[in-house]
């Protein structure tokens, strides 16, 4: 650390800045050390540095993500939901026929049972959470050949499916 003593926090910062760029293009601590005029325990110590910089930057915004994504399909979600409401409720025609010079109107009410499709919005939608927050496993049947979501909750042993014939996806 001698070597440093004596540079400001911008010229520090520029030296981490071209051990960082030297390292990552796969020069050896040795080579990084004689290139900038430091010992090779220095470059060591300096990548330490860099590591443990690189490691919290990316779980800053690694979680940021996950956060913005999370966001996104909770409004999606919402939609499904919505969309879902409106396909059950009663949908109600209205008709006018001429006879003559009188017009005759009907008005018709269709009850519905609801759009199964936005379930499956909405069953995508945890899947996706699920994933994000890896708080699921994907389980291939021996019997069947299926991939199945399996949810892990805390405190339960045995997991529970959520949700059945994932697809024919080859990773687990």
């Amino acid at each position: 650390m001698a070597e440093t003593k004596n540079t400001s926090k911008a010229q520090r910062e520029k030296q981490l800045a071209e051990i960082a760029r030297l390292y990552l293009r796969g020069i050896t601590q040795a080579e990084i050390g004689e290139q900038i005029g430091v010992s090779q325990r220095q470059v060591s110590y300096d990548l330490a540095i860099l590591r443990e910089r690189w490691k919290q930057s990316s779980l800053i915004d690694f979680d940021a993500a996950k956060a913005e994504e999370l966001a996104k399909i909770d409004a999606l979600e919402a939609e499904y939901w919505q969309a879902w409401n409106e396909s059950k409720r009663e949908k109600k025609r209205q008709a006018a026929k001429k006879r003559g010079e009188q017009t005759e109107t009907s008005l018709t009410t269709e009850e519905r049972n609801g759009d199964p499709r936005y379930l499956q919005g909405v069953q995508w939608c945890i899947e996706q959470r699920c994933k994000i927050l890896e708080i699921g496993i994907k389980v291939k049947s021996e019997q069947s050949g299926e991939w199945t979501l399996r949810v892990k909750y805390d405190g339960d042993a045995s997991n529970s499916t959520e949700s059945a014939n994932a697809g024919n996806e080859s990773s687990a």
